[in-house]
């Protein structure tokens, strides 16, 4: 479990049926075929595969609102621990539970977590570029735009845009987002 005392707290997927149905009508919606790279229909048995044949590297989390004790969301960060970095994916908040902050709180728990616990240089990911309220998103939170992919070179469904947020960048907003979110960062880690 990752808790930072703000609104959510994530806790680690376990593959479970319950959990895989609450996935199942997540991934299923066009909106998450239309933002999600996989467009393969979800089932509790994919997920529950999916769960016990991750690598320990690939880090799921649910997202888990802390007042109404529910799993309101789901997302990742696949650690490449040799180049100090990581790939963040796969956020989604459920549609009731929008308009709320709660993507915004949970990308920067993200970012903590990357940033204060695990000691990377930088965090990257790629979303399409029609997909405008997550690029928002993400620049809200301080990912910089890195540019826009070859459309059709890393997803044939449409151009992709690249986004990097990176350690300083970090360090520079951790107060202002604890502030804001009720928050209590951890202190940077040590390097081993």
């Amino acid at each position: 479990m990752f808790d930072l005392g703000g609104r959510l707290r994530f806790f680690p997927v376990q593959g479970t049926w319950e959990e895989g149905e609450l996935v199942t009508r997540w991934r299923n919606s066009p909106e998450a075929r239309d933002s999600f790279y996989n467009t393969d229909v979800v089932t509790p048995d994919t997920h529950i595969r999916f769960v016990k044949n991750r690598q320990p590297h690939d880090l799921v989390w649910m997202i888990h609102q802390k007042e109404l004790m529910i799993a309101i969301g789901m997302v990742s960060l696949t650690v490449d621990i040799k180049g100090v970095t990581a790939e963040y994916g796969r956020l989604f908040i459920d549609q009731d539970y929008r308009g709320k902050g709660y993507a915004e709180e949970a990308e920067y728990m993200v970012m903590s977590y990357a940033f204060d616990i695990l000691c990377l240089a930088y965090i990257w990911g790629t979303v399409f570029s029609a997909n405008k309220a997550m690029i928002d998103l993400h620049r809200k939170t301080g990912f910089l735009i890195k540019g826009e992919d070859v459309p059709g070179h890393i997803n044939p469904r449409g151009p992709v845009t690249m986004v990097h947020v990176y350690a300083e960048s970090w360090r520079e907003r951790r107060a202002a987002v604890a502030a804001k979110f009720g928050l209590t960062l951890p202190e940077r880690q040590p390097k081993p």
